[in-house]
């Protein structure tokens, strides 16, 4: 039993590591966006169903995962 939680513990510390890497890529997406509007004229296009498709669901969901590991949820 204990060898299946250190499995389980890797497994979502590596997800909470894709996570925070989509979370900086979704950064940099829309931010080369936004400078791609304002100085070049030309945004990226589908950056908003992108981000709001993919990004914001990896943003979301995955965290959950870590917080349920580490006990951290929000209570009131």
């Amino acid at each position: 039993m204990l060898n299946i939680g250190r499995l389980l513990s890797r497994i979502t510390n590596t997800v909470s590591i894709v996570g925070g890497l989509a979370i900086a890529l979704m950064m940099f997406h829309i931010s080369f966006d936004v400078a791609g509007r304002y100085f070049f004229n030309t945004p990226i296009p589908g950056t908003i169903t992108i981000v709001s498709y993919y990004y914001m669901s990896i943003a979301a969901f995955i965290p959950l995962a870590f917080a349920e590991q580490k006990d951290a949820h929000i209570s009131v």
